[in-house]
């Protein structure tokens, strides 16, 4: 018998609990806080969601009928899932329970999928970005944000303390540069900003007026005003529906992996997203666009815009930690027509929010 540590989420709703992992020859067992169970998993229906490659965590699910899902950052934990799972390997239902219906579509199935995918997702994306309801796009975009954070904090920590940064004075200093810009911003969704405790220069916006901003940015961050212009031109992508562009994309992806493994509506679908997003890019055509809204922002809140030009200029210095970077660093990497755009449009203006607040800010995760 062995136990590991794991994340557990139900299939019922998006939220993921910690949990402590036990395998032995009856199957996978998972218990919450306290030890209170909240499932068993028999031996035969335990299987990967995907290969459990070098640097990722080890993904299962229950069956092909359900949508519980379990993660195990410890590949420690593969010797016994392979000595007692015998169909650990097997990701897809088999073939002989649907080979009816894959016989009846399976030619046009495939020729539908790359027109798809050549065609018409990414012809839609502007459409139907604009016409999903608000409602729709936040509820989603939550679940996503929770798995990006997920995905993230096994990527980049080693530790096991909360990735979401939750200090009190910093909290609220964001809280009051987020509210000063979100006022000027007249977003379709509500925007909600986070600091996750990860030492990466960035920050990006998902869909559901969801953005993330790395503690790596704020140390890097030589004033508030940078942080400021970071976060405006985040919330210029919000206000465009940029983000929304890039998931409808990414869901029509995700709608056809569902699809193939029998799980239209649970976990796999927002794992997909999530993934998918992270991968994703801008045009730099809305690159451009975030840039001119984020000066319109700034001034409209009355910052001082001209930060986020140094903020751009300097960040060729980071070098190979560039590549590394997502969203607005690694889509589109700064160059001196940006800077000079920002610095043509800028006014001079007053500071991003008080010396006491940007310490506060900077010892958010502390």
């Amino acid at each position: 018998m062995a136990e590991f540590a794991g994340r557990y989420n139900d299939g019922l709703t998006a939220a993921t609990r910690p949990a402590t992992v036990r395998i032995d020859a009856t199957g996978v067992h998972i218990a919450g806080d306290g030890g209170a169970s909240l499932a068993s998993w028999p031996a035969e229906e335990v299987h990967f969601v995907d290969w459990p490659g070098a640097g990722r965590p080890i993904r299962l699910r229950r069956g092909f009928e359900g949508s519980e899902r379990l993660v195990i950052l410890d590949h420690d934990a593969l010797i016994h899932l392979r000595e007692h799972c015998p169909r650990l390997k097997r990701m897809l239902p088999g073939i002989t329970r649907h080979w009816r219906p894959i016989l009846a579509w399976g030619a046009g199935a495939a020729v539908a999928v790359v027109l798809i995918f050549r065609f018409v997702i990414p012809a839609a994306a502007d459409f139907v970005a604009n016409i999903i309801p608000p409602e729709t796009e936040r509820a989603f975009g939550e679940a996503v944000a929770e798995q990006v954070i997920e995905l993230l904090g096994a990527q980049f920590r080693s530790g096991t303390g909360p990735v979401v940064c939750t200090g009190a004075a910093g909290t609220a200093a964001l809280a009051e540069l987020t509210r000063r810009l979100a006022d000027q911003a007249a977003s379709h969704v509500p925007i909600t900003v986070r600091v996750l405790d990860l030492d990466v220069v960035n920050a990006f916006a998902l869909p559901g007026g969801q953005i993330l901003v790395f503690n790596g940015l704020l140390d890097y961050a030589e004033g508030p005003g940078e942080v400021a212009g970071v976060l405006a031109h985040e919330m210029a992508h919000v206000v465009r529906r940029h983000p929304v562009q890039v998931w409808v994309k990414a869901a029509g992806a995700g709608a056809l992996v569902s699809l193939l493994v029998g799980d239209v509506t649970g976990g796999v679908v927002i794992a997909t997203l999530a993934e998918l997003t992270l991968r994703a890019s801008y045009t730099q055509p809305a690159e451009t666009e975030a840039d001119r809204i984020a000066v319109d922002l700034l001034g409209a809140a009355g910052i001082d815009a001209r930060p986020l030009a140094d903020f751009f200029d300097r960040l060729p210095s980071l070098g190979e930690e560039l590549e590394a970077a997502l969203s607005i660093i690694a889509t589109h990497p700064p160059t001196p027509e940006r800077s000079a755009m920002i610095r043509a449009q800028a006014k001079r203006l007053g500071p991003a929010m008080s010396a006491e607040q940007w310490a506060a800010l900077r010892r958010i995760c502390a």
